[in-house]
């Protein structure tokens, strides 16, 4: 199970909208980092890619870098060149959002997926 942190009960499979989100999800998959299994998660999001990414927190950890509390969630923000991620832990789970938007939406959709 997810723990706490709940994601939105349908199913999502590749090419299907998210209900009520505003994203569809195109691929999906599971890869090995070190030892954490991480499952990422292709998301469409107004004609751009973000990448969800979705681990055990005891497994991955998010760097060392400026926090924001944005909704129920805090956030750990860092920035790559155009692309910025917005990472938080909820119920055992570490969950990073990448895409070349702004971190305020990153963190809004964030907070679409994860539900209490």
């Amino acid at each position: 199970g997810w723990g706490r942190a709940r994601f939105h009960p349908r199913p999502v499979g590749r090419g299907r909208a998210w209900s009520n989100a505003g994203f569809r999800a195109h691929e999906c998959c599971v890869s090995k980092m070190k030892t954490a299994s991480v499952a990422f998660i292709l998301l469409d999001v107004e004609g751009k890619h973000v990448s969800l990414a979705i681990a055990k927190s005891s497994e991955v950890a998010s760097p060392k870098a400026a926090t924001v509390q944005h909704g129920q969630s805090i956030y750990t923000l860092q920035q790559v060149g155009e692309l910025n991620m917005v990472m938080m832990e909820r119920g055992g789970r570490w969950i990073c959002l990448t895409g070349d938007m702004g971190s305020e939406k990153l963190m809004e959709i964030g907070d679409q997926l994860v539900k209490d």
